[in-house]
């Protein structure tokens, strides 16, 4: 009899729980959307992009003297 007693007990303290959280949920609001992720291909390439940039200008003030 005892076991059941702990297992109704758990039951309903998991029970109370998910209840918790939906009402958190409720006044809080959903967690908003994750930022997109940049994947490394795209990333690499606009490092390359801004480095071919930094280097056209460099020899282009670099030829001016």
């Amino acid at each position: 009899m005892k076991d059941l007693i702990v297992i109704l007990m758990t039951f309903g303290f998991f029970g109370l729980c998910v209840a918790y959280v939906a009402l958190c949920d409720r006044i809080i609001g959903p967690d908003p959307d994750p930022e997109p992720v940049i994947d490394a291909a795209a990333r690499s390439a606009d490092t390359r992009s801004a480095a071919t940039d930094r280097h056209a200008v460099t020899t282009t003030v670099g030829s001016a003297r």
